[in-house]
């Protein structure tokens, strides 16, 4: 497990170049007019004019190509093959839900607070939830999924020329972009990294995922696809993150920022993770949005 004089140790001997700290410098001024309040999840741009835009996520652009699935009879389906009541089996989605988004909070702050701590960063700039885990110069994990992270920050410590940027980037896309798409959206990149390709600086995307599955064996076997443009994608996660990590990419593009990969860090309840390249599909984006 990486201490933090080991990652002190690393800093002294191979410095962050200035060039990551001015596009780091440069992204948050970019969009230090959007505002987050995590009750509701929603995001204000305060306009310099003085009136306020409520751009639409990006979750919630997903959602506009997803086909329609009736609930309801889902729930009754469900409900008559395990001779239960639709009440409980809406119930059951639920708790599942409920549990799955608490767990996947605790999880995207833990690593979080692990990138500011691989930064060199003290335990003031950790969440809150995190700040009793940074023990005798560790920041340790609590659960398998945390363990992971951990691991995958231990083989990114050992890349060279691989610098870590920011966690948890506000980003949205400004109605004067240069691709002229018409839709106003938001949303917040897990993990982004400055790292220098053909002499260009380059960013690399980086989302972390707690997925019990990236995919979907209904929908694979009965070829359920996305809505146009996008029904070359099967209706599953890896279908749904595509889009979501070329739609933070778009954002960084409109910086002028060359986005050169896009990859989910699966982390498993064995506390492994798999890292999941995800294919460019920017273009379609742009022009489903003009």
């Amino acid at each position: 497990m990486l201490h933090i004089n080991d990652i002190h140790y690393r800093l002294k001997n191979t410095p962050e170049p200035k060039e990551v700290a001015e596009m780091r410098e440069h992204i948050l001024s970019s969009f230090s007019n959007l505002e987050f309040i995590e009750e509701g999840h929603k995001y204000y741009i305060h306009n310099e004019d003085g009136t306020i835009d409520t751009p639409i996520s990006v979750s919630g652009l997903i959602k506009e190509f997803e086909p329609y699935v009736d609930w309801d009879v889902k729930a009754e389906g469900i409900a008559l093959k395990e001779g239960v009541t639709v009440d409980v089996i809406k119930r059951r989605w639920k708790e599942n839900n409920l549990r799955a988004t608490n767990s996947g909070t605790q999880h995207h702050e833990f690593g979080e607070s692990y990138m500011n701590f691989v930064r060199g960063l003290d335990s003031s700039t950790f969440c809150n939830s995190c700040v009793k885990q940074y023990e005798e110069g560790y920041l340790i994990p609590c659960a398998p999924k945390q363990e992971a992270i951990v691991k995958y920050w231990e083989d990114i410590f050992k890349i060279d020329k691989l610098y870590p940027l920011l966690p948890e980037v506000k980003m949205y896309m400004p109605k004067d972009n240069k691709f002229g798409i018409k839709k106003l959206y938001c949303g917040t990149a897990d993990i982004t990294f400055a790292i220098k390709y053909k002499g260009e600086w380059c960013i690399i995307i980086m989302d972390y995922k707690t997925n019990a599955s990236l995919t979907s064996g209904y929908n694979q076997k009965f070829n359920i696809c996305m809505l146009p443009p996008f029904d070359d994608m099967i209706d599953q996660p890896t279908g749904h993150y595509s889009f979501q990590l070329s739609a933070y990419q778009l954002m960084l593009m409109n910086l002028g920022y060359k986005v050169i990969d896009r990859k989910l860090i699966w982390l498993k309840d064995d506390g492994n993770y798999e890292k999941v390249a995800l294919p460019d599909i920017t273009d379609k984006i742009i022009k489903v949005y003009q």
